[in-house]
Order: structure tokens, then C-alpha cells, then sequence
């Protein structure tokens, strides 16, 4: 089977390109002729996806040579994530039966965060359309420029137009599978396919001499060798959640009663704002210790994952899976985080970790279930423990599995569409009398 897999970014960035970093090489090993083909060849600093074989991008060859090009190379199917410009995925889309992996709500959100800020932090549940212009300002969806609104808004109609011509819609949870229900995708178009998780010990494609470590920073003044080891990883913005983890700190050392070390790992456009709150709280508090390690590669992310104790997602939004949680299981480490989008698919009160309550979200209940992990040795032992078992759910031979068995249902369907049709296009020709 020839795949072609369609992204808007060519280099490992963020959760869609860890996932494909993952995927690909699977796929390829899995008698499979794979293609790549990428809207732009960036961000240049970061190392680049796996190419197993033939691959255009669009920025630098322009549109009309990429599609000549994947024409010629005639894929049986097009596996797509992210693209920004919907009418060549129009195009795109019709050279050969495709497939969406829907990741986030890129298409059914302003936004994208599919959640109000006003009057208090909650989650939106409603069908995107006309309605959200109304309430984007007064419950402050987005940013304040009524432009980006309407260019955003426009955008979004468009996409959610082109994704209605994809054969299948793939998700990673059930709660993502809601959305596009909600949206008019019929049930049997919309499956969920949880993402893949692979023992951190075996590294990814490229390696670690591919992987850009960034120098470790810290502030904070505790060194103390009963302190327990948070850890937060993932791209740091606001919708992360770092800002109220380091508001929950405080409140875990004095239901704990002991020093706390916080790492977090990661880059993003709220790490500056992040580190000042840092400096701030540990002027403040001489038990607490919190470093900023940079992105990190997934052998140094697994050696920083062996010396913690819990991994906490503060995620503000309603994640559409939230992969590093699994991930974290197979090192052991139980998570908490708040119950929003699909987290709650994989995160399991008194199994492998606790969730808090978003509803609102606090740094008091963060806290709360911060400390419920790790105030009971035992307790934190069962946590790690089935954290390792939970995390052997999302096997990465069982995804890939899944995906050709989807594609190849695809194909098949495809193919008995255009016979009938071509039998029904003969028999007509036969029956019609001469004129």
C-alpha cells in the first residue's frame, strides 16, 4: 500500500510531529511504500521528521509541481494532520481516498481552545458557527483584534467544509469523538484510535544526536534529600498550565510537610513569564526549588522521568488526549492532572494518579491531588505500579494495526464504489435504444 502522509511542519515541533516521529518508521516497516509532503521545511532548529521515502514541500516547490508530483507517484491513500491552507487540501484530497487525523479543534473553535476565560475558566461544548462571533469577545474565547477574529472564524468554516470530503476522521478520544458528532459526522466516519505510546528506553527516530538539549537553568535554594520531585513537560503556554502549578506549590508543601522540587521541561512563549513567577515563589519559600531544563530529547526526558515522583498536566483546556501522561506511565510515573477533554480516558482516580476538579480549575485542588499521590508511600507505589500497566494499553504495533486495517477498509470501499458505478455506466450504455 502507498501512503502519503500530509503535515503542515516537516520537523519534530510538537504533539502532531512527536506523533508522526513515532508513527512513520512503524509504517514503514510494516510493508508499507510511505511519502511525505510538507506545507514548509521548518522550524529550522529542530531536528527533522523521518523521510522513508519520496517527499515534497510545498514552500519551496510551489503548489502546482507538489501536486504534479503526488499524482505521478499515485498514493492508495492520503494520511493527513495538520494543513493551513484549505484549498490546496481541497486539491489534495482529491487525487486519492484520504484520511484525517483530527488532533485538536483547529476546525471547530475560533480559537482552537475550545474554552470561555469569562466570567470563570469553563469548557465550550457548542457546535461552532455564527453564534461564536457573538460571544468571542464578551466570554473571551481568543485574543482582542476583531480581525484575527474574522479571519479565524472564516478559516475554520473552510476547513470544516474540506474535512467533510475525508472518508474517515480519526481521534485520539472519545470526548474528540464527540465533537465532530456534534458537527455532523456520522458515527461510522468518526473512529477513535488513541495515540501510540513506546517505551521511553527505546528512543525515538533520529536519536539523541539529533535532539537540541537546551542548557538547564535554575532558581531556588532548597537541596534537600526527602523533597519530592514534581515534573511538568510539554510546550509552555498559557493553556498548559504552568502558572497555577507554581501557585499550587505552597499549598503541597504544607499538606506534605516537606521540600519540593519542581522541574519543568519544555519551551514556549509563556517560559519567560513562567520563570519570573519562579524566582518570585522561591524568594518567598526556601523549601521550594524550581528548574527550567529546555526541550529535551526523550533519553534525557526518561532519565528526568526515573528521579521524579508524579508527573502533573495542568492543562487548561480540554486536551484532546494528552500523550505525555501514558508516556510518563511507562517509566513508572503516575500523573495527576485536571479532568478535561481526554484525559480522564487514560488517567484513573487511585490507579495510576489522580484528576482535580475543572470545573472551575484551582491551584487548590491541583494540590490537593498532588499530595493525595504522595502523602502515602504505599498509595505511591500502587500509583507507579499501575501507571506501568495502564501505559501497555496504548501499544504502538496496536495503533499501527488499527490504522492499516482502517486504510485498507478505505481502499476497499473505494473501489467497490467506482465498479458498481462503472457495471451501472456499461449496463445503461447496453440498454439505451439506438437514436
Amino acid at each position: 500500500m502507498r501512503i502519503l502522509v500530509c503535515n503542515t511542519f516537516g520537523r519534530l515541533l510538537g504533539g502532531i510531529e512527536t506523533y508522526l516521529d513515532r508513527v512513520i518508521p512503524a509504517l514503514a516497516q510494516g510493508c508499507c511504500e510511505l511519502a511525505m509532503l510538507f506545507e514548509r521545511d521548518s522550524p529550522v532548529a529542530h531536528p527533522l521528521l523521518p523521510i522513508p521515502g519520496p517527499a515534497w514541500v510545498i514552500s519551496e516547490i510551489g503548489v502546482l509541481q507538489t501536486l504534479h508530483g503526488l499524482r505521478e507517484w499515485r498514493p492508495d491513500i492520503i494520511f493527513v494532520h495538520a494543513m493551513s491552507n484549505a484549498g490546496f487540501e481541497q486539491a489534495l484530497i482529491e487525487t486519492a481516498p484520504a484520511v484525517l487525523f483530527a488532533h485538536d479543534y483547529s476546525a471547530t473553535c475560533i480559537s482552537g481552545a475550545k474554552r470561555f476565560a469569562f466570567p470563570r475558566l469553563s469548557w465550550c461544548s457548542r457546535r461552532f458557527g455564527a453564534e461564536c462571533l457573538v460571544t468571542y469577545f464578551p466570554r473571551r474565547c481568543g485574543g482582542i483584534s476583531p480581525i484575527t477574529m474574522w479571519q479565524n472564524y472564516h478559516g475554520r468554516l473552510a476547513r470544516l467544509e474540506v474535512m467533510r470530503g475525508y472518508r474517515r476522521l480519526l481521534v485520539a478520544s472519545e470526548a474528540m469523538q464527540q465533537e465532530y458528532l456534534r458537527h455532523g459526522f456520522g458515527p461510522s466516519r468518526v473512529e477513535v484510535v488513541p495515540h501510540p505510546v513506546t517505551s521511553m528506553t527505546t528512543g525515538v527516530a533520529g536519536g539523541e544526536s539529533t535532539v537540541r538539549t537546551v542548557c538547564s537553568s535554575e532558581v531556588g535554594r532548597s537541596d534537600r534529600s526527602n523533597a519530592v520531585h514534581l515534573l511538568f513537560a510539554g510546550r509552555m503556554v498559557q493553556l498548559k498550565g504552568g502558572e497555577i502549578l507554581l501557585r499550587a506549590l505552597p499549598s503541597v508543601i504544607q499538606r506534605l510537610q516537606r521540600p519540593l522540587k519542581l522541574t519543568l521541561a519544555g519551551e514556549g512563549p509563556s517560559k519567560a513569564e513562567w520563570e519570573a513567577q519562579a524566582r518570585v515563589l522561591c524568594a518567598r519559600n526556601p523549601f521550594i526549588t524550581i528548574e527550567f531544563t529546555g526541550w529535551l530529547g526523550h533519553a534525557d526526558l526518561r532519565k528526568l522521568m526515573a528521579a521524579c515522583d508524579l508527573l502533573v498536566v495542568p492543562s487548561l483546556w480540554p486536551e484532546p488526549f494528552g500523550m505525555i501522561g501514558p508516556e510518563a506511565g511507562t517509566a513508572g510515573l503516575p500523573a495527576v492532572a485536571f479532568a478535561v477533554g481526554g484525559i480522564p480516558e487514560w488517567l484513573h482516580d487511585g490507579i495510576n494518579g489522580f484528576l482535580a476538579s475543572a470545573n472551575p480549575p484551582s491551584a487548590a485542588g491541583l494540590a490537593a491531588v498532588i499530595a493525595k499521590c504522595l502523602a502515602d508511600p504505599l498509595l505511591h507505589q500502587q500509583l507507579r505500579e499501575g501507571a506501568q500497566r495502564e501505559a501497555m494499553k496504548f501499544s504502538l504495533p496496536r495503533h499501527v494495526a488499527r490504522l492499516l486495517g482502517i486504510f485498507a477498509q478505505v481502499v476497499d470501499d473505494d473501489r467497490n464504489r467506482a465498479e458498481p458505478s462503472g457495471i451501472g455506466l456499461a449496463r445503461r450504455s447496453e440498454t439505451q435504444p439506438n437514436k
